[in-house]
């Protein structure tokens, strides 16, 4: 997004959204009350604006129009996603004034527990793009059954704790018995050698 190379319509594809659908008129209200400075055009003369005034209307003596409308504008200025896109864009200039080199080389991992969403653990490491494009190329196979399951590295074992597949997991049992089997090969080695 910061790179300015993200295609909000194929994002909006892929999650069968019409990006030219109105927002209901609950949602526009929530928004609004958020950021009315924003979502509605201030500068849209107000329907009431538009009415003439009454012959006998007063006007202070410095000529400026006194307003009896109400202060919230009636002028919506984003009604669709692909209206609101440009202030989007605008808005991620702002805050990523020098593109993606705004954006820092530390990546924040946080696992949540699904049920309540409560933080399990929090993990931050610098961002390596080769690295990364390997993780997330494995992990795409896997989701893509390109390849078989595999267990997590021994220092992340602690997410077994977390996971809904701990009891039938074959990765958990298969390291459990090869650890298992490396303790009786050691014992077995200490007895032979204490019995010479």
């Amino acid at each position: 997004m910061a790179a300015e190379k993200l295609d909000y319509l194929r994002v909006f594809r892929r999650y069968n959204l019409d990006p030219d659908e109105p927002f209901s008129d609950s949602f526009i209200a929530q928004i609004a009350s958020l950021h009315d400075d924003e979502f509605f055009d201030i500068d849209h003369p107000s329907d009431d604006e538009d009415v003439p005034k009454a012959s006998g209307s007063q006007q202070p003596a410095d000529g400026s129009q006194t307003s009896t409308a109400s202060s919230t504008p009636d002028f919506i200025k984003y009604r669709t996603l692909r209206e609101l896109l440009p202030l989007l864009v605008a808005e991620l200039k702002q805050t990523f004034p020098h593109g993606a080199d705004s954006v820092g080389r530390l990546l924040s991992v946080e696992y949540r527990y699904r049920a309540d969403g409560s933080l399990i653990d929090n993990r931050i490491f610098p961002m390596d793009d080769g690295a990364l494009d390997s993780y997330i190329g494995g992990t795409m196979q896997w989701w893509k059954a390109e390849r078989e399951p595999k267990g997590v590295q021994i220092e992340d074992a602690w997410k077994c704790l977390y996971c809904e597949f701990a009891e039938v997991c074959t990765w958990r049992k298969s390291m459990d018995e090869g650890r298992l089997r490396s303790s009786r090969e050691r014992l077995e080695v200490k007895r032979k050698n204490s019995g010479q």
